[in-house]
């Protein structure tokens, strides 16, 4: 069986299913430039990726992207029918296509049905899928590059806030800055991106930082995400390893987990977040029990990570590989 990796800038967590699968071949794919253009660029792009992969001659292609990568496999599948194709949903593509009627959605949508199996990033990407889709599909939870740690965040500090990840716009950077800048806390943002621009005076930018959880140990209580849409979003359960408590919004995939904490803290809008804070920090006992339960969900979490991978790998082998393991 030959099989192909098509990515364009890999999370550890879809190397890491590309390895658990076995995949043979891997092909690394472009944007930017005419191919950045929509629609049109995708087009070519999609052309270009699939006269590649005629090279590999691949029985099963795993992409990463539900865009660009897909619509080539899914061109690719066209003239080769007995070609497999495992999609891993971590797109938020899917979310924002949902309100169209174009094109594009209509391309996207076609090379949604040729696919085999998908493994989506949390029960969010997988309620996404197209309906007749959800039961060809498996949820896998993305690694996480920390471990367990006796690390305690300062109840001192019940009023400052932290945020970690890209500052673009579907991150919700407005909304913070709508929020904190008019507010009685403080917040610290770890990150870059074209938003840092726009982020207040009032906020404490820090930049990149390659452990930002750590830094925020003698600062902050609470992680923060506003994000307009974030398929999973690894940086709140990793703030909960280190006994911090995450306040997301409800378009936060990861909000399966953080609401196990306490549903209040799973928000419609930055209005709540004075109201999911209050029951945390109504005294110091409160807090540190809540900080002791968010470390054992997190750490609970990377149990659950390591089992959800090997159902990718058993449910993928025996849906989709089965076919040329085992063909006469």
């Amino acid at each position: 069986m030959k099989s192909l990796f098509l990515y364009t800038t890999p999370h550890y967590s879809h190397k890491t299913l590309a390895d658990k699968l076995e995949i043979t071949d891997s092909l690394q794919t472009h944007r930017g430039g005419l191919c950045g253009i929509p629609l049109f660029g995708k087009m070519i792009s999609s052309q270009i990726i699939q006269s590649k992969i005629k090279k590999f001659a691949p029985d099963v292609i795993l992409t990463e992207s539900l865009t660009h990568d897909l619509l080539a496999a899914y061109f690719y599948k066209r003239k080769h029918p007995k070609t497999k194709i495992i999609a891993i949903a971590a797109d938020p593509k899917l979310y924002y296509l949902k309100d169209s009627f174009d094109i594009d959605q209509i391309l996207t949508n076609a090379s949604l049905q040729s696919v085999d199996w998908f493994l989506c990033s949390g029960r969010q990407m997988q309620d996404l899928l197209p309906e007749n889709k959800k039961k060809s599909s498996t949820v896998f939870y993305p690694k996480l590059n920390y471990t367990p740690n006796d690390y305690m965040p300062k109840f001192s500090n019940k009023n400052d806030f932290y945020f970690v990840g890209s500052l673009v716009k579907s991150k919700g950077i407005q909304q913070l800055n709508n929020y904190f800048v008019n507010s009685n806390k403080e917040l610290i943002v770890y990150g870059d991106g074209p938003e840092k621009y726009k982020l207040h005076n009032q906020i404490k930018f820090r930049g990149y930082n390659i452990a930002p959880h750590e830094m925020a140990l003698d600062e902050c209580v609470f992680n923060i995400s506003l994000a307009l849409f974030e398929p999973f979003g690894l940086a709140a359960i990793e703030a909960m390893l280190f006994g911090f408590i995450p306040i997301v919004t409800k378009n936060c995939g990861n909000k399966e987990f953080v609401e196990l904490v306490n549903k209040n803290l799973v928000i419609n809008s930055p209005k709540e977040i004075s109201s999911a804070q209050l029951e945390i920090i109504k005294d110091e006992q409160t807090f540190k029990d809540y900080s002791k339960k968010c470390k054992q969900i997190a750490a609970d979490y990377i149990k659950q990570s390591m089992l959800s991978y090997e159902k990718c790998y058993l449910d993928t082998r025996m849906m989709v590989f089965h076919h040329f393991l085992y063909k006469r």
